[in-house]
């Protein structure tokens, strides 16, 4: 979170002494820090209970006191007796009291006990640590502490300490914030990162749990859409024309979502699958016939999961691969005992184990 900062412009007897650049505490004592950023913009328009503009501009310090601080904020009576804050009442002393007065410039509310603050501020010249407990800081000067020096060196009427000139803040309001375009950038692209890295962690959470959630296809009816986790030996399936399927490699390095029909060949890159020699990165998983949604499992390797195929798809899948592995360009017919008929096989390009 970024602190706003706004600055008083000073004028004594007319003659401008400079500006003050002030960073107000919001992330530690919002309310206050709020309270007194819209009295400097004077946003918040004229009050309904005083009838003046709830505005710090023309208002001036009516007490100073060398070697301890200089305050105003008295924009109703300007004599230190009023003051309002722009919720219409007093403000409750928020933060705990968290930061010390313990060094010059420090911005601190002025009152009259506990939990009667309104508008009426001070800035600290030298450290107050009597104040403590009592008034609540909320902001720092962080530009243009030798004009509150100036204030603080201003001839001041000894009976009640109001300076003999008029220091008046003639302009006051809120700085924007503007970056150098070289941090900008750096920003920019840091965020950028940021974005990627979190969508790349989303997609791969998605996957994970998508993959944990679907199941293998090895034997049954599919339906169109129905997604299905093919590796190149898992499955040759037969499945609907044009149906949509989403065919991933065993691996997890390579996810697809695509319109496939009888005949289609999908290169899943990365796959593992053995050949005749070496091991190969690359699969080739073919979309058999249009069979009603008919499944002819291939080849699993878990040893486990193979027990659980009956005897009758055993024998099926392994006339299967003997045909397949017979030639890469022969018509084959793939038995469907589901179907109870033969129906015609593709060709196919790739030798299977």
């Amino acid at each position: 979170m970024v602190n706003p900062r706004v600055f008083l412009d000073i004028d004594i007897d007319g003659h401008r002494i400079g500006r003050v650049i002030i960073e107000l505490f919001k992330d530690e004592v919002p309310q206050t820090a709020e309270n007194f950023r819209a009295l400097c913009t004077g946003e918040k328009g004229v009050s309904k209970i005083s009838g003046v503009p709830l505005h710090y501009r023309g208002s001036i310090f009516h007490r100073v006191i060398k070697g301890f601080m200089i305050q105003g904020g008295d924009f109703t009576r300007r004599d230190g007796t009023g003051g309002e804050s722009i919720y219409g009442g007093p403000l409750q002393d928020e933060g705990g009291f968290k930061r010390k007065h313990d060094t010059e410039g420090l911005l601190s509310m002025a009152n009259k006990g506990p939990n009667t603050s309104s508008s009426q501020f001070f800035l600290t010249t030298r450290p107050t640590p009597h104040l403590d407990g009592k008034h609540v800081v909320f902001g720092r000067v962080v530009k243009g502490y030798d004009v509150v020096e100036k204030v603080e060196n201003t001839p001041t009427d000894e009976r009640n300490d109001r300076p003999v000139g008029i220091v008046m803040i003639t302009n006051c309001g809120e700085l924007e914030l503007r970056i150098p375009p070289k941090v900008l950038e750096q920003q920019k692209a840091q965020k950028a990162a940021a974005a990627a890295a979190a969508a790349a962690a989303a997609t791969n959470e998605k996957a994970d749990k998508d993959q944990g959630s679907l199941p293998t296809v090895r034997a049954g009816a599919i339906q169109i859409e129905d997604v299905i986790v093919a590796a190149a030996d898992t499955a040759v399936v037969a499945i609907p024309a044009r149906a949509l399927i989403r065919i991933q490699d065993q691996s997890q390095s390579q996810k697809m979502t695509e319109k496939v029909g009888e005949g289609e060949m999908i290169d899943l890159q990365g796959a593992t699958r053995r050949t005749d020699g070496p091991r190969d990165r690359a699969a080739n998983v073919m979309i058999a016939q249009v069979a009603v949604g008919n499944v002819m499992p291939r080849r699993v390797r878990d040893r486990t999961q193979d027990r659980l195929l009956d005897q009758q798809q055993q024998r099926s899948r392994s006339n299967l691969q003997q045909r397949i592995a017979m030639s890469s360009n022969t018509k084959l017919c793939v038995p469907y005992p589901d179907l109870g008929l033969d129906r015609p096989r593709l060709n196919t390009k790739a030798a299977v184990r």
